[in-house]
């Protein structure tokens, strides 16, 4: 039905992505985390902490993913580690700048967030739902536009892709 959660989603556990794994969507090098920072309560946010639980992954040079609003103690990575694409980070959370469960992630060119520039991603081997359809179709390579719903075919060698 379009929801995110079930019954009024006054509670964490309520919302589908809570709790879900969250990998690494490619190789790297886990340069930032942050931990300890609460789940909200839905509807209200931390106005302390924006990303609320973080991970920042170094890819390349220029290149880094943003990982935020993961659930506390659940990250599975410290700065220094080397990770692989599907790799489990951690869980997804309600921390930060955060009013239900889900993950934001962004691409950028620094790991120095008010001088980042963020660039589209792209992802190999996904499943895509676009806004309006009901229909899903596979796809080799593709950067998300607003309101599609994308989710790994493979999710880290599982098979099973987990939900969108």
């Amino acid at each position: 039905s379009g929801r995110s959660f079930a019954g009024d989603g006054m509670r964490n556990e309520d919302h589908f992505a809570y709790g879900k794994e969250i990998l690494a969507p490619a190789d790297g090098v886990v340069i930032t985390t942050v931990d300890g920072v609460p789940d909200n309560r839905p509807s209200t946010t931390n106005p302390y902490m924006a990303s609320g639980n973080t991970v920042i992954i170094k890819h390349a040079p220029f290149e880094f993913s943003l990982l935020c609003h993961l659930q506390p103690y659940s990250l599975a990575v410290k700065v220094g580690d080397r990770v692989k694409a599907g790799q489990i980070l951690a869980r997804c959370g309600n921390s930060g700048n955060s009013k239900g469960s889900h993950l934001h992630f962004h691409m950028m060119n620094t790991d120095v967030l008010p001088d980042a520039t963020g660039f589209p991603p792209y992802f190999q081997d996904i499943r895509l739902r676009k806004e309006g359809r009901s229909q899903a179709e596979d796809v080799k390579d593709y950067s998300p536009v607003r309101g599609d719903r994308v989710q790994s075919i493979t999710q880290g060698g599982k098979g099973d892709g987990g939900n969108y």
